[in-house]
């Protein structure tokens, strides 16, 4: 029955989470993993996506080497799987007609409710933790569960678009404007790392994305310096290095333009 399963698939990891109102934590994800939400209502967001809002009995993807900002808005209770191959086992159990949709990457981490079965199962494995049961293969064995539950009761078109990262080919050029756009000036730079023509570069990116890549990447520009600002205590003159001014009179000057405030006043 569990020849989904070879000696050489790597472990599974699992984290219980319990924080009340008003707590704030990252929270890095060197693995791809799915954060079920049992009790309570969070904000999440990183330098690479928008602030999304999740609350009891609804569950999220997290992308691998990505770190997130939990903002606790009630007292909460959640569980973290983390899946070192999520792609293969998204091929072993779902059927066809999820990798036949199309996606399109929003910037932000696609919701999926539970249901009533995946919250029973998810209790499961939590009690068998706090039980001291953390057996490897019992965890794969209710991971499996959980993708076959997924499969039996959530539409394909759900399915592809919470599970698009680890499903589509377009993902991966998502992922490397990401895990790159901060380290360019130019859209020209970032077309040279991709290998793509810069015509070919400016197509790919309008059909993953849906605008001309100048402006997402002024939007998301934008959205980092506004971040480092107001959301952490890092010196200004650190914060304009890092986000590619020249000094604090150019982040000065791209502030009062983007914002109508200096960094001062945004901080």
């Amino acid at each position: 029955m569990w020849d989904f399963f070879s000696d050489t698939d790597p472990l599974f990891e699992a984290k219980i989470f319990s924080f009340f109102e008003g707590e704030q934590s990252d929270l890095l994800n060197p693995l791809p993993g799915i954060l079920f939400i049992q009790e309570g209502k969070i904000s999440i967001h990183s330098a690479s996506i928008h602030t999304t809002l999740v609350e009891k009995g609804q569950m999220l993807l997290l992308s691998s080497g990505e770190t997130y900002v939990l903002t606790y808005l009630a007292d909460f209770r959640g569980l973290l799987i983390r899946i070192p191959d999520i792609e293969t086992f998204c091929y072993r159990f779902f059927p066809s007609s999820v990798f036949r949709e199309q996606v399109c990457f929003e910037g932000k981490p696609a919701v999926l409710t539970m249901g009533q079965h995946i919250q029973w199962a998810i209790e499961n494995i939590e009690y068998y933790m706090r039980n001291n049961f953390p057996h490897p293969t019992l965890l794969k064995t209710k991971t499996a569960e959980l993708f076959y539950l997924l499969a039996c009761s959530k539409a394909p078109e759900a399915l592809a678009h919470f599970f698009a990262p680890v499903i589509f080919p377009d993902y991966v050029f998502s992922r490397f404007v990401l895990e790159n756009y901060m380290s360019v000036k130019i859209v020209e730079e970032l077309a040279r790392l991709s290998h793509y023509s810069f015509s070919g570069f400016q197509k790919q990116f309008r059909k993953v994305f849906g605008i001309a890549p100048y402006q997402w990447m002024l939007m998301k520009k934008t959205e980092k310096v506004y971040y480092e600002i107001h959301k952490t205590s890092k010196p200004l003159k650190v914060i304009a290095e890092e986000t590619g001014f020249a000094g604090l009179s150019q982040l000065s000057d791209f502030c009062r333009k983007r914002f109508g405030k200096s960094p001062t006043a945004i901080r």
